[in-house]
C-alpha cells in the first residue's frame, strides 16, 4: 500500500514538473523569437522598448506596494523585451470575457438577499465596534452580514481535523467540500471513508478542489474516480500547459459545510502536512474556525456559486 502511495506521489509530482517545464519552455521560445526578430528588424526592438518604457511608467504610477513594483521595474530596465512578454503573460492578470460572463450570471443571483440593513441597524444600536469595517467588507465582497451566529477558534490542524470528522459523521442531508489542496493520504482517506459511508444513508456529497493546488497530490483524472463513486466532484479551472494569464485564477478557499448547520474554514487544506502526519517543511502550524448559525449561509452561497461556474470538467 505504501509503495503504491509513493508511486502515485511520484507520478503526480512528475506531472507537475512536466507542466512547469512546458510553460517555461514556451515563455523562453517566445522571448527568443522576439529577440531574433528584434535583431533582424530594428523597428520591432524599438517598439518593444517603447512598450516596456510605457509599462514602467504605468507600474510606477499605480497605487500598489513597492514590493510589487520593484521587480517589474528592474526587469523592464534590464531586459525590456523579455520584461514586456513576461508582464503580458503573468503580470497583467485579468479574467477572460467568457469567464466573466459566468461570474456575473452566478453572482447576480438572489442579489436582494445581500441587503442587510436590519443587521447593521442592530449592530449600530448595540454600540458594537467595527461597524464601519464590517460595512466595508460587505460592500467589497457582496456577501451578507449575519448575527445569530457562533464562531469557535481551532488553534491547530489536528483539532480542526478531529472536529471535522465529528461533524461529518453527523451529516444527514449533504456535505460540501471545497479546498485548494486535496491530497491522497491519511487526512483525505478518513474524510473520504466517512463520505462514502454517509452516502449509503442518502447523504449527497459535493467535492471541488483546485487543479493546480492539487496537481502534486492527486492524479489529473481523480475527480472522475470520485464521480464513479457517486460523489458530485469537480476540479476548479483545469490546467492546460499553454501560456496564459488565466492560470493565475485559482481557488484558494477552504470550505466544508455539513447540512447547512455547521461550516469549517481557515488556512487548513486536506493534506497530511497540515495535521502533522508528514513533515515536508517541518512542524506545520495553521488555524481554522467552526461557524454555526445563520453565517453558515454565506459559505453555502460561496460554494454553490463557485461550483456552478466550474462546468464542463
Amino acid at each position: 500500500m505504501k509503495k503504491h502511495g509513493r508511486l502515485n506521489a511520484k507520478l503526480n509530482a512528475s506531472r507537475f514538473i512536466v507542466v512547469f517545464l512546458s510553460i517555461i519552455a514556451q515563455v523562453l521560445a517566445v522571448i527568443a523569437l522576439f529577440f531574433i526578430l528584434g535583431r533582424r528588424f530594428a523597428l520591432i526592438a524599438y517598439a518593444m522598448s517603447a512598450i516596456g518604457f510605457l509599462l514602467l511608467i504605468f507600474i510606477m504610477d499605480r497605487q500598489i506596494s513597492a514590493v510589487y513594483k520593484l521587480p517589474w521595474m528592474f526587469l523592464f530596465l534590464t531586459f525590456p523585451v523579455a520584461g514586456v512578454i513576461i508582464y503580458f503573460t503573468f503580470g497583467n492578470v485579468k479574467v477572460g470575457k467568457k469567464q466573466m460572463k459566468k461570474y456575473r450570471a452566478v453572482f447576480s443571483e438572489a442579489k436582494e438577499d445581500y441587503k442587510q440593513e436590519e443587521v447593521f441597524s442592530r449592530l449600530e444600536k448595540s454600540g458594537s465596534k467595527g461597524v464601519g469595517a464590517i460595512k466595508y467588507i460587505a460592500n467589497a465582497t457582496s456577501m451578507p452580514v449575519f448575527d445569530n451566529s457562533l464562531c469557535e477558534y481551532l488553534p491547530s490542524g489536528e483539532i480542526y481535523f478531529e472536529k471535522m470528522l465529528e461533524e461529518l459523521k453527523k451529516a444527514e442531508e449533504y456535505i460540501f467540500i471545497e479546498y485548494f489542496v486535496l491530497e491522497n493520504g491519511y487526512m483525505w482517506d478518513e474524510i473520504h471513508k466517512i463520505i462514502l459511508d454517509k452516502m449509503k444513508c442518502g447523504v449527497k456529497a459535493y467535492v471541488m478542489y483546485d487543479d493546480v493546488g492539487s496537481m502534486k497530490s492527486v492524479r489529473a483524472s481523480y475527480y472522475k474516480k470520485l464521480k464513479k463513486e457517486g460523489i458530485f466532484a469537480k476540479k476548479f479551472h483545469k490546467f492546460v500547459p499553454v501560456v496564459s494569464v488565466s492560470h493565475n485564477n485559482r481557488d484558494h478557499r477552504k470550505i466544508c459545510v455539513v447540512d447547512g448547520k455547521v461550516a469549517f474554514t481557515g488556512g487548513i487544506n486536506l493534506s497530511d502536512e497540515y495535521i502533522n502526519v508528514t513533515h515536508p517543511l517541518g512542524r506545520w502550524i495553521d488555524t481554522g474556525v467552526i461557524i454555526r448559525g445563520q453565517a453558515v449561509d454565506s459559505l453555502i452561497k460561496m460554494f454553490i456559486q463557485n461550483y456552478n461556474i466550474r462546468t464542463g470538467l
